[in-house]
């Protein structure tokens, strides 16, 4: 936005409300399939020089449950819908039968006892463009005991060779993509030149290639809706 005004640039794609830039200035509202989530990055082996607790399921479900989307949005004055799911519901994949996540901090406190994990704490690496993002979810967390830090990148570049080297338990990122087998092949196979959270899962990556093999639209749209679930 301040190249913008600066009259350094033409155009300026934007996540946020705070769009004021005046008279000379045009803005339009757009609708994209994009998710921006807080991703766990399992190249993270280690967190504060111990074993990362991230890498456990239940305590990503806690850091999950500390966190009020619709307050995120709020707080953060971003342009967006609360989702419940990676792919929305203008691409193929969505699946409808997944609930919405709801804010239990007295389960996330429990979780995170039973996890001895009560003590974590964490940085939340991103670009500036989602900073106010990170900070929202920051303080969401705080609810639960849950210490974090906001980390801004230079640039995503540099973000992302802090993750592939382990350095970055956590980041912000939104992946755009107008099919979710295109999005899924992308994020989470294993070997995907895109995996940033360096996920890997034997069953996730046969599910991948069959959905890949598939060309009959039902079929597909059924691999798809099975795998987000």
């Amino acid at each position: 936005l301040e190249a913008l005004k600066n009259n350094e640039i033409d155009y300026a794609r934007v996540e946020t409300n705070n769009t004021v830039l005046g008279a000379d200035f045009q803005v339009r509202k757009e609708d994209e399939p994009r998710v921006v989530m807080l991703f766990f990055n399992f190249a993270a082996q280690k967190l504060n020089g111990k074993p990362n607790p991230l890498l456990q399921k239940s305590v990503r479900e806690a850091v999950k449950l500390s966190i009020d989307n619709n307050n995120v949005i709020k707080v953060a004055s971003v342009s967006g819908k609360k989702a419940n799911q990676f792919i929305t519901k203008s691409i193929v994949g969505y699946n409808s039968k997944i609930q919405d996540n709801i804010k239990d901090t007295t389960k996330a406190i429990g979780l995170l006892k039973d996890a001895n994990a009560t003590d974590l704490e964490f940085d939340i690496h991103t670009t500036a463009d989602r900073e106010e993002v990170a900070r929202a979810i920051s303080s969401e967390l705080a609810a639960s005991g849950i210490k974090t830090n906001v980390k801004i990148a230079e640039t995503f570049g540099s973000l992302i060779k802090d993750l592939f080297a382990g350095k970055a338990a956590t980041f912000l990122a939104g992946p755009a993509a107008n099919d979710g087998g295109e999005y899924i092949d992308g994020v989470f196979r294993t070997d995907a030149d895109s995996n940033l959270l360096s996920y890997s899962n034997s069953k996730v990556d046969a599910a991948i290639e069959n959905i890949n093999k598939s060309f009959v639209p039902k079929e597909r749209k059924k691999l798809l809706e099975d795998l987000v679930a």
